[in-house]
């Protein structure tokens, strides 16, 4: 059996920025970019495979360069060892490959501490940290009954020594996400410098709280796709231009629908409601919408693609065999996870814009697909792009043409001896 090549790689996503005028197949004077992860924060010692032969690792700056390429082309990331992922049919010049989970070395390091006056009994607190620059980890700390403080860090790139940005309090009354009603909220605007202190504590005192912060309640329509029913909701306070991590998660529940919402003066957000649907054989339809306080919201989700070929459970699977997926609601990228295990596709992945491949179409840089062995794969459509291009333009979570990810179910084959 040819050597079928699956590196792992942890969840990386390659992602590309820039404009073509001209037509494909033509050679390029170079290509240049940057690796991140999916907030935007730089990734150090990536390694970028262009053709198999081409290699190149990023920077302490997560860039990279590559002369003398031709396209369309396909690209592969390999980041600890071996590990590799595909993206294939690719043609802009001007790149920026994210991971998809967050950086979580090369950083430097910003510890703070917030006062507040304590929490009473079924009141909680939400406190985060709200800014456009780039920085690491999802600040959004729930403080509980009988608390008076709270401790979190950040994290900046090597790059910068500063970050500016506002620091939210938002008390409630409810239990832990779920809000019955919001009581006070606090506002500060702050810049952390990295060179004069590493640490830094801040108080709110009563008299800097407003009390009684305006209340919502939104109701978001939704229409569930046919044969699924249990469902997950998340309602977040979004700010258009911040970083990922300056979403502040205000309410998480299981099929209910009817949340209460904060208005908040001196933040100018809208609400994101991300509905999640589950079906059968591992089957999930994501879809979130973005609305102004006050405004109606409606969540209409599609049928996620169906795995067609090989069939489930199909031996003798080679280089040569096809993979094909049936998908009739409009464009998408898609996704192909593959692994030995059948709740972690990681094992190998591969990003394209087609609903069929075979992996003898492409070429890997090295290690090989055990024989005789089981894997189990899934396919995840990226939908409202229409090109490979368009998807990997910046990470898929903070670009507006994507609205919804559906997964289809999970299948298995074995491969040949």
């Amino acid at each position: 059996m040819r050597a079928l090549f699956f590196l792992l790689l942890s969840s990386i996503i390659i992602t590309f920025s820039g404009c073509i005028d001209e037509p494909a197949n033509y050679n390029l004077t170079g290509i240049s970019g940057q690796v991140v992860d999916r907030t935007g924060f730089p990734m150090p010692n990536v390694g970028i495979d262009a053709t198999g032969i081409l290699w190149a690792e990023t920077d302490q700056n997560g860039n990279f360069g590559f002369n003398d390429m031709i396209r369309p082309y396909n690209l592969y990331t390999r980041y600890n060892s071996n590990k590799e992922t595909a993206f294939l049919g690719l043609t802009k010049v001007n790149v920026v490959l994210t991971l998809q989970k967050e950086q979580i070395s090369y950083t430097k390091s910003i510890r703070m501490t917030v006062d507040f006056p304590v929490l009473g009994s079924s009141r909680y607190a939400s406190i985060s940290f709200v800014s456009n620059n780039v920085y690491r980890s999802g600040v959004n700390i729930i403080a509980q009954p009988g608390n008076s403080s709270a401790y979190f860090g950040l994290g900046i790139p090597y790059t910068e020594n500063l970050i500016s940005g506002k620091l939210v309090f938002l008390e409630f009354t409810g239990n832990g996400y779920n809000a019955i009603s919001f009581d006070k909220f606090g506002i500060k605007d702050t810049t952390l410098y990295y060179e004069n202190i590493e640490s830094y504590e801040f108080e709110f005192r009563n008299e800097e709280l407003n009390n009684n912060p305006g209340e919502l309640r939104i109701e978001p329509v939704i229409i569930a796709p046919q044969g699924f029913s249990d469902n997950f909701t998340e309602v977040y306070l979004n700010f258009d231009n911040s970083n990922k991590n300056s979403e502040i998660l205000i309410a998480s529940r299981f099929n209910y629908h009817n949340f209460v919402i904060p208005v908040i003066s001196g933040l100018d957000y809208r609400i994101k409601i991300n509905n999640i649907f589950y079906g059968d054989g591992g089957q999930e339809s994501e879809k979130w919408v973005y609305v102004n306080p006050g405004e109606p919201a409606t969540i209409i989700h599609s049928i996620p693609p169906s795995l067609i070929l090989p069939p489930n459970g199909a031996i003798n699977v080679t280089d040569t065999t096809l993979f094909m997926v049936e998908d009739n609601y409009g464009p998408g990228v898609y996704e192909f996870r593959f692994n030995k295990h059948y709740d972690y596709f990681r094992e190998a992945t591969i990003y394209t814009d087609k609903k069929k491949f075979r992996f003898n179409e492409f070429i890997f840089r090295e290690d090989t697909l055990a024989v005789n062995t089981v894997y189990y794969w899934q396919v995840k459509k990226y939908s409202g792009f229409s090109t490979i291009d368009e998807y990997v333009s910046t990470p898929y979570v903070l670009n507006n043409k994507c609205t919804s990810i559906e997964s289809s179910e999970i299948h298995h084959f074995t491969t040949a001896p």
